[in-house]
């Protein structure tokens, strides 16, 4: 019956996701992934759930979690909050095997999303500290500078 109880705590706490309140109104972080919710990259080459990111920008308001994934697979986590200043970024590479774990918070003015022909971009922008800029995310349009090329059976079908 107690393992029980674990296990439903457990779950309990999986799924409020990222973002939860402790008693004094402070955001308490997690490094669960809501495969839902989040934007999880995969080296830009697959991207899920990029639609959240656009509507947290066009919003202006809440939060938004990116995921990027290292190439050993170990996530890497971007935490976004609109403030009243404009919006907060909470790097946290500490479950990456094999970098340096390191949570840094940044105050920006912005996110700025940017298509052009070859490349989807997020970049925040009017950041305090060394980088006035920092890429959030970029997912390339460009297949040939992609190493990895699916080709579904009916395109194939119709360039053969």
């Amino acid at each position: 019956m107690r393992s029980s109880g674990i296990l439903l705590i457990f779950i309990a706490l999986t799924i409020t996701g990222c973002f939860n309140q402790l008693s004094n109104g402070e955001a308490k972080f997690t490094t669960s992934i809501n495969e839902q919710e989040d934007v999880i990259n995969s080296h830009g080459m697959i991207v899920k759930n990029r639609e959240k990111l656009d509507a947290f920008i066009q919003e202006k308001k809440g939060t938004q979690r990116v995921v990027h994934y290292t190439i050993e697979g170990d996530p890497i986590f971007n935490d976004l909050k609109y403030t009243d200043h404009g919006i907060e970024m909470r790097h946290d590479n500490s479950e990456d095997k094999f970098g340096s774990p390191k949570v840094t918070i940044y105050s920006c003015q912005d996110l700025v999303r940017n298509e052009t022909d070859k490349l989807l971009s997020y970049t925040l922008t009017g950041c305090e500290g060394e980088q006035a800029k920092i890429e959030l995310l970029q997912i390339p349009f460009d297949v040939t500078k992609q190493d990895k090329f699916v080709c579904f059976k009916v395109w194939c079908e119709l360039k053969e």
